[in-house]
Parts: C-alpha cells; structure tokens; sequence
C-alpha cells in the first residue's frame, strides 16, 4: 500500500487540478458566451475548402448549404462547432499536469492544431453529405464530433506529455 502512495497522491493531485480547470467550461456554458466572429471565420474556411474540393457550397452567415440528391441540404456552424470546449479540455489537462510553466506554455502551440483537425472534420461532414448522401450522416457526426475529438485531444496531450518529460530528464 505504501509503495503506490505517491503514485495515488500524484493521480489524486492531477484530479483536482483538472476538475477545477473545468470550471472555465461551466462558466463559460453559464454565461451563454458565443462569439460570432469565431464562427463566422469557421464557416467561410469550411466552404473555401469545400470550394477546393470541388463541392459547390453556398455559405449564407453560418449556414453552408451542400447539394444532395434531390435537393439541398444544410448545417449551421453553432458556437459548439468551433472546438473551444476541445481546446478547454486539452488546456485542462496540460495545467493539471506537473510540468514546469514553460513547459506548459509550449502546449499552446497546439491549439492551432485542434482547431485544424476541427475544421477537417466539419469539412468532412459536410463533404461527405455532398458526395454520398445524409444515409450515414448521424453516425460519423457522432463518432468524429464525440470521438474524433477526444481521441485528438488526448493523442495531443500524450504528446505534448512525452516532449515535457523528456525535456525534464534531459535537462
């Protein structure tokens, strides 16, 4: 028992770290905070890259409408859509780590990368319905919405992890 002591103390440590890291997530949703502008910058580099791809979108504000057989259809980019609670949840999990602040500091440079791999994936989506229909539509949003972002954020925080503890027995 005493020899997984400071092992239990470091995991019970992180815990807390992290759940009170959480609470900018609550507050944020208890705010109703929404910034457009983020959203706005989200739909018009989905439907450039939907452009690229050669699926002819129409973007009216943050609706991007796709043709699908027989019609159209469309998905509006909410405030849910940017990744923010992504980037809150691998920023919760960097500063509950122990890791000098410098350290955790470099961590930030990853944050363009999940907004990337967010933007890939609403791209996907909606290129997706464009090319195939909406028959499987629901599964993959749920699956690269729930899934696909937490595997990124967690795939980037075990490496962000990896380069602070090798930096550390490095230096």
């Amino acid at each position: 028992m005493k020899k997984n002591s400071p092992r239990l103390y470091a995991l019970l440590k992180f815990l807390v770290k992290f759940n009170l890291l959480a609470i900018p997530l609550y507050l944020v949703l208890a705010l109703n905070v929404n910034i457009v502008e983020l959203q706005l910058a989200t739909a018009q580099i989905v439907e450039w890259l939907l452009h690229l791809s050669a699926v002819p979108a129409v973007r009216d504000g943050l609706l991007i409408t796709v043709p699908v057989s027989g019609g159209f259809w469309a998905a509006e980019i909410v405030w849910d859509c940017i990744g923010w609670k992504s980037m809150l949840f691998f920023l919760a999990l960097v500063f509950a780590t122990d890791a000098p602040m410098k350290k955790k500091r470099t961590a930030l440079l990853f944050l363009p990368l999940i907004v990337l791999v967010n933007i890939a994936r609403i791209w996907f989506l909606l290129y997706y319905v464009a090319t195939f229909g909406l028959a499987h539509y629901a599964l993959l949003h749920a699956v690269l919405w729930s899934w696909g972002l937490l595997l990124t954020v967690i795939v980037f925080w075990l490496i962000w992890l990896r380069y602070a503890r090798n930096k550390a027995r490095n230096a």
